[in-house]
């Protein structure tokens, strides 16, 4: 396993939901065949977990399954589909994943699809690419296996971290993070153990850039608490600097942190020189609780057009659901979209919606 994937290994009811509006047509028989085929094309789909010697390992089907459920749904709205996105999935057993085809019966030609995924086997830019595989599977078209396996890459890092590049890059992430304080929030009550349900507060700004997501993220911090001294997780795309990747499904993502102190800033492009190395296993207890998630475009939304061929009119959406995380704050970008997710249990949702109010008027 890589290091994003134990970081869900004890969550199982984290997941990423995406889905596609279908206006025509639906052949059953033919949409179940595109969905086992796209769970034979690309292994994470037949990924489960075990734990084996004291650590857990990737097990991976020969057999592709095809986990769709049918729901009779009404209305069909997105508050609706939020309602159905509820327990947890069995990472030992399998699958980890889901297709529901909903339905309200008063339009046979009217049906959503909805896949929901657990985070262990995801990442976002993994949304669009299954989204446009399964239009085509079903479309009856050519899909490619993948080039590489999310577990051969898995293998790869374990043995880049026992190359001397590997340790000089663990001993990078010791130095930055030594000493490094529990991150303080300014929240209405104290932060539950484990993960947790959160509570979003969503907004717009034009398009910003990462270098100022970032700071503003830990001026925000910074102004709220007094603590001159915080940490945030950025997951970095690794699929953005690996061509076999571009097709391929699975969470294709390195984690670091970014330690700000007031004027002692470290150099952002030296901490993505070392992102190969697993950074979060040299962070100092308390200190992994917020973290910001940053995505340029749009890779997925409302109006994302997918080709089901030319009986179904698809458009993807990528619905905003009530989640659990491990982290308390978690900034999202997605073009101009911002999004703040709160730990529930310890920030109240005015609390969530002045916190959002600070950081847009920074950005």
């Amino acid at each position: 396993m890589t290091a994003f994937q134990r970081d869900y290994w004890d969550q199982p009811a984290t997941r990423v939901v995406f889905g596609v509006d279908l206006r025509g047509p639906l052949d059953r028989g033919a949409l179940e065949a595109a969905v086992r085929e796209l769970a034979r094309l690309h292994p994470i789909l037949r990924t489960t977990y075990a734990e084996r010697d004291g650590a857990v390992h990737q097990v991976i089907s020969d057999e592709p399954r095809a986990p769709i459920e049918t729901i009779a749904c009404s209305p069909l709205r997105l508050t609706t589909i939020g309602e159905l996105i509820e327990g947890t999935f069995d990472l030992v057993r399998g699958p980890c994943w889901r297709l529901l085809v909903l339905s309200d019966g008063s339009d046979p030609a009217h049906h959503v699809l909805v896949f929901d995924m657990h985070h262990i086997g995801w990442d976002a830019l993994s949304s669009p690419i299954a989204l446009a595989h399964l239009g085509r599977l079903y479309a009856g078209q050519a899909v490619p296996a993948e080039s590489v396996r999310y577990i051969d890459l898995a293998r790869e890092l374990d043995e880049y971290a026992r190359t001397p590049a590997g340790a000089a890059d663990h001993a990078y992430w010791r130095e930055l993070l030594a000493g490094a304080p529990p991150t303080q929030l300014p929240f209405d009550g104290g932060a539950g153990s484990g993960p947790s349900r959160m509570r979003a507060a969503r907004g717009m700004a034009p398009a910003p850039s990462f270098a100022r997501t970032l700071a503003a993220l830990a001026q925000l911090l910074h102004d709220t608490t007094g603590q001159r001294d915080v940490c945030i997780e950025i997951p970095i795309a690794q699929r953005r600097h690996d061509p076999r990747l571009a097709e391929a499904l699975g969470p294709f993502v390195h984690n670091i942190l970014v330690r700000s102190r007031g004027a002692d800033q470290p150099r952002l492009d030296e901490a993505l020189q070392h992102a190969r190395a697993r950074a979060t296993d040299a962070a100092p207890p308390g200190t992994r609780r917020v973290a910001i998630n940053y995505l340029k475009a749009q890779p997925l939304g409302f109006g994302h057009r997918v080709d089901f061929g030319p009986a179904l009119r698809a458009m993807g959406f990528s619905p905003a659901l009530a989640t659990t995380s491990h982290y308390d704050l978690f900034v999202y970008i997605r073009g101009d979209s911002v999004a703040v997710f709160a730990n529930e249990a310890a920030c109240a949702q005015a609390t969530c919606d002045r916190l959002l109010a600070s950081y847009l008027a920074l950005l």
